[in-house]
């Protein structure tokens, strides 16, 4: 079940083939690739795992903690094709603001944000000072409501546009900074 603007439907993700996976669900690979071959990320929390981005953090990273916010059918696909990976796991959390009464991982290198409509740029202002590094995918859509994210001065931006779904990401980090402007 899902919700967009008071409109209520539901997916059903056995329906979507390996091919209709492309396209924009993977615009943000550039920028997880880039950042996971310059900066030692061991350390990731995932909103809203992912046919692209969860296989390629559990075989770059150390720990890997993923939580669904969407679908029950997807926790459990997901979990189903990452399960056996000692360094995986995964939560579902279906309530938009759910996420605030989880229990993390410490010492969390990268938080990726690409879970609930209704929440993203509250997940985002809820790991400042928590992750250096927070990645967040279809930045350009205002739907989500990016206007929210209120991170301190220490976090510079950066968004890259060369693929639509937008990818933004949040940093502290002023050397990945500096090399994600070469993307």
């Amino acid at each position: 079940m899902f919700r967009v603007h008071g409109l209520v439907g539901v997916i059903n993700l056995k329906n979507i083939g390996e091919n209709k996976m492309r396209g924009a669900y993977r615009t943000h690979l550039p920028v997880l690739n880039h950042i996971l071959s310059t900066v030692n990320i061991k350390r990731v929390i995932e909103f809203g795992p992912g046919n692209f981005s969860t296989p390629l953090f559990v075989s770059k990273c150390e720990r890997v903690q993923c939580i669904e916010m969407q679908s029950e059918e997807w926790y459990k696909i997901v979990k189903e094709k990452n399960g056996q990976h000692d360094n995986f796991s995964v939560t579902c959390s279906l309530s938009a603001k759910g996420f605030y009464d989880l229990h993390y991982i410490n010492n969390v290198d990268l938080v990726f944000c690409d879970g609930h409509v209704e929440t993203r740029p509250e997940v985002i202002n809820f790991f400042e000072d928590k992750s250096p590094i927070i990645v967040a995918h279809d930045t350009e859509d205002p739907i989500y409501g990016w206007e929210r994210v209120k991170l301190n001065y220490h976090y510079s931006r950066f968004d890259y546009k060369k693929a639509r779904p937008y990818t933004s990401v949040f940093t502290t980090n002023k050397e990945l900074l500096k090399t994600l402007e070469t993307l």
